[in-house]
């Protein structure tokens, strides 16, 4: 291991706030920016690591010097014996090493044991430095695997599941890093984050009674099972914009008729309807759509109505369809 020999620490000894010998003390080593534990070494060989943390002797110094890897930068907790933390120092580079990029994007953390192409632990909870969401950059043999994480959970260590952006993790893992911006509390302006949330739905059999029209087959779903071919009623699972249209077949087997047909949401009781006059023993289509604002939890529905009860809604070639999804998620 080539190393550098630490900035800080090293040929002193250190007190408490009062001025007393710190004896006993400790300083916890981690990896710039995280809680996760870093090595350190006792001479410039880089062969024989340091505790984690280190216990100053009872006159207040180091057992032995502080050699730090190179190109890595630390970040050093000074504690009283008891864990009363005393001084922090982030960002620390060893002296005159000129590789250490304490800038880059991605912070390297402690070496990951792999578990599956989508997966992989590492020691103690590192849960806070593994938030969901938080992109990854993991090295195997092959090169790098991006992606971002779907969990972190802690047990007697931390497992990270990650969604890949292509490829996956394999037995060659080596190393680990996260992005320099974590999920919780970042930098940057707030952004809300994309759901892709949508559904379409048809009308497989005729429906002759009720005023929910309960659209039967889903097509197809993105972002949960928010469309029930059971009620009828799509759940909006986020508070945002939402877009809908439907479109209907009516066939009328009895005397002339007038069809309504509306979208309604719960929150705002936004619709908007269309109205057809079906002739006698004929067929006819009428459609819409709304554009709304939605709380999580609202639902939206095709409402109907119409004159003669021998109208039917028909699923002939899919055209009475339901379909929505979310422009815009705001919270």
């Amino acid at each position: 291991m080539t190393v550098k020999l630490c900035p800080l620490f090293n040929g002193q000894t250190m007190f408490t706030p009062a001025g007393n010998v710190l004896s006993g003390g400790l300083i916890q080593t981690y990896l710039a920016g995280t809680t996760s534990p870093a090595a350190t070494y006792t001479d410039s060989t880089g062969l024989t690591a340091n505790l984690n943390p280190i216990v100053l002797t009872s006159a207040g110094t180091l057992p032995a010097q502080i050699w730090m890897p190179t190109g890595e930068a630390l970040k050093f907790v000074l504690q009283t014996a008891t864990g009363v933390t005393l001084q922090t120092e982030d960002n620390i580079s060893g002296i005159n090493d000129t590789t250490s990029s304490p800038t880059s994007e991605w912070l390297a953390q402690s070496a990951p044991t792999f578990i599956s192409g989508t997966s992989f632990s590492v020691a103690g909870n590192q849960t806070s430095t593994f938030q969901v969401g938080r992109r990854v950059q993991a090295q195997i043999n092959s090169g790098f695997i991006y992606a971002t994480i779907k969990t972190s959970a802690f047990t007697t260590l931390t497992t990270v599941t990650l969604t890949n952006d292509s490829g996956a993790l394999d037995n060659t893992l080596s190393a680990v890093a996260v992005g320099l911006l974590g999920e919780t509390n970042p930098s940057v302006p707030a952004i809300i984050p994309y759901d892709a949330v949508g559904f379409h739905a048809h009308l497989g059999a005729n429906q002759t009674s009720g005023t929910i029209i309960v659209f039967d087959t889903v097509d197809s779903q993105a972002g949960g099972t928010n469309y029930s071919n059971s009620t009828g009623l799509f759940t909006a699972p986020f508070t945002g914009w939402y877009a809908f249209s439907t479109s209907i077949n009516v066939t009328n087997s009895g005397s002339a008729a007038t069809v309504g047909v509306f979208l309604i949401t719960t929150s705002s009781q936004n619709s908007l309807g269309a109205d057809a006059s079906v002739p006698t023993v004929t067929s006819t289509a009428c459609s819409c759509s709304v554009v709304c604002l939605m709380t999580a939890g609202d639902t939206c529905k095709v409402v109907t109505t119409f004159t003669n009860t021998a109208t039917l809604f028909t699923g002939a070639a899919n055209t009475t369809q339901f379909s929505g999804f979310m422009l815009r998620r705001t919270a």
